[in-house]
């Protein structure tokens, strides 16, 4: 992939993710966006009540602190920190078991995971689950406004406690992703975790929808000569993505 591809996937995330409606999003009580909590995040939630935010940082093998955010009504929290209390005392939805939020999970890191290996192309993970996010946000406030079902349980994550216990396996798993080992060779277990430690999910929008329609709905357009101009960049470039994107849906 060129330099110019590269920069094209990036300029892409950095358009969708300043979008106005995705700061409306971060303020929709029934919204749950992942952020990474830096400057560009604290703008995001900037006005937000002080009072209704709950913020933990999440330390990594490698030394390095990610701070990872979940929004919902009165808790930000990265799943390693916080254990089933939280769910109890800031959540009105029950968890339950399911496949649903599994086959997403691993949607997500496939995706996530093509996107790393694409050559010259230096796109985060933090940056990949922002997106994936967005699309899932947009999705449900998108189906919502057609009247479709798109907000249910919370599916299945185990428990947060589980998830933290388990925690040093997801981080190993993290790594050998970003070494280039196939998804589908680590254990589904550890993949689960992988997300979830790193994404800070609990809160899971229930939709159904191709990625180029939550495109439209975040744009207005699916064509990406139309994103292109959005981001300043050639249309060639922005179908390097969409090209594996397409018919591949990061959400449930």
């Amino acid at each position: 992939m060129r330099q110019d591809s590269a920069e094209a996937v990036q300029a892409l995330f950095a358009h969708l993710l300043t979008q106005p409606l995705h700061r409306e999003v971060t303020q929709d009580a029934t919204a749950a966006v992942r952020l990474n909590c830096d400057a560009a995040a604290a703008q995001l939630i900037e006005g937000l009540n002080e009072n209704h935010l709950r913020i933990a940082s999440h330390q990594v093998r490698a030394g390095r602190k990610h701070r990872l955010l979940r929004i919902v009504p009165l808790s930000i929290a990265s799943l390693g920190d916080v254990g089933e209390p939280i769910i109890e005392e800031y959540l009105d939805v029950p968890l339950e078991a399911g496949d649903r939020a599994n086959r997403a999970t691993n949607d997500a890191l496939r995706f996530a995971a093509h996107l790393q290996r694409l050559p010259g192309v230096a796109v985060s993970y933090g940056d990949v689950c922002r997106f994936e996010a967005l699309l899932r946000d947009v999705a449900g406030r998108f189906l919502l406004s057609r009247g479709e079902k798109a907000v249910g349980q919370c599916p299945r994550l185990s428990t947060l406690a589980e998830v933290a216990r388990f925690g040093h396996k997801a981080a190993d798993g993290y790594d050998r992703i970003r070494q280039g080992e196939p998804i589908d060779e680590l254990p589904a277990r550890v993949t689960r975790y992988v997300f979830a430690c790193r994404s800070g999910r609990v809160v899971v929008h229930e939709v159904s929808a191709p990625i180029a329609l939550v495109l439209e709905a975040c744009t207005g357009s699916r064509k990406p000569a139309d994103l292109a101009d959005l981001c300043g960049v050639r249309a060639a470039s922005v179908e390097s993505i969409l090209a594996w994107a397409d018919g591949h849906s990061l959400l449930t």
